[in-house]
């Protein structure tokens, strides 16, 4: 899977001093982060670290349903739920070293699983974002399939 054009995401951030601050998408995503408690910041707000582990759980979900969507089994989803533990291990610097992914993937019928199956071996494969981290940091994906009729 070859980009066909040049893609850019934009980001801008505010802050009025101290150690909170407002981030905003281009799409019109808002909200405010801080510097993480444990750094001598406050809690209560995203943490960076947050922003990374849902970048990593939402492109690698998108990514799967392009795949869901191209191998033509997106209708045959009746739901996704994933989860991410992003960890920083001391002795390493501030710097994460794994990210750890599960995925459970509810399917209509028994012959959409194949398909389901090789599309999450491609979401992994091709997600941008676990692509621009694989050699620096361990990620690990873990998918089950199940059959759920609707």
């Amino acid at each position: 899977m070859a980009a066909k054009f040049r893609h850019q995401y934009k980001g801008f951030i505010s802050s009025s001093g101290g150690v909170i601050g407002e981030f905003r998408g281009e799409s019109g995503f808002k909200g405010l982060f801080a510097l993480p408690a444990e750094y001598g910041g406050v809690a209560g707000y995203v943490k960076p670290e947050e922003l990374f582990a849902l970048s990593c759980l939402t492109c690698s979900t998108t990514t799967l349903m392009y795949f869901l969507k191209k191998f033509k089994v997106i209708d045959d989803i009746s739901g996704i739920e994933g989860g991410v533990v992003a960890a920083i291990e001391p002795g390493n610097g501030v710097c994460f070293t794994e990210v750890n992914m599960s995925f459970k993937i509810f399917v209509k019928k028994q012959e959409a699983v194949e398909s389901v199956n090789k599309a999450v071996e491609n979401a992994e494969k091709y997600c941008p974002v676990l692509k621009a981290i694989k050699d620096k940091v361990k990620v690990r994906v873990q998918a089950s399939v199940e059959v759920k009729p609707s």
